[in-house]
């Protein structure tokens, strides 16, 4: 299983041209034309971010995509979302109040990333398990501050 994922994170850094520096699993939440709530993986790069949907098909899917009923077709369609770096003005986390901290301690963060060319923010949250994502990503962002 572990060779199957190395895989994949090879054969994407080979397919995009950069290496990949940090990843997660996340949920895409608003800030661009997509359909949302979206769960996926966001990935980096040092020039580029990416949130990325799977297609998915299971039987209750299949059952809400027949007939045109609500929500038919969400999960059913690939999504990548690209974001040039370049256009990030600053990361932020959303706090959470305390007495929800405290109550809530597996609610996933949420970030947001502002933007130069839009006035919304793109938010998502990311899995803090194995989160590769955010420390790379704030990586990214001080070292090209700091040029």
């Amino acid at each position: 299983m572990s060779d199957d994922i190395s895989a994949f994170w090879e054969s994407l850094a080979a397919e995009l041209g950069e290496e990949i520096q940090g990843r997660a699993l996340g949920q895409y939440l608003s800030g661009d034309e997509s359909p949302r709530p979206l769960w996926g993986l966001l990935y980096c790069t040092g020039t580029r971010l990416f949130f990325r949907h799977f297609a998915q098909t299971s039987w209750i899917t299949s059952l809400t995509q027949s007939g045109g009923a609500i929500g038919a077709g969400r999960g059913g369609q690939e999504y990548t979302i690209e974001l040039p770096l370049s256009l990030v003005e600053r990361l932020e986390k959303d706090p959470l109040p305390g007495f929800w901290q405290r109550m809530l301690k597996g609610v996933p963060a949420t970030y947001r990333i502002y933007r130069r060319d839009r006035d919304l923010p793109l938010r998502f949250t990311v899995d803090q398990k194995d989160n590769l994502l955010i420390p790379a990503l704030q990586n990214i962002l001080e070292d090209r501050s700091a040029l």
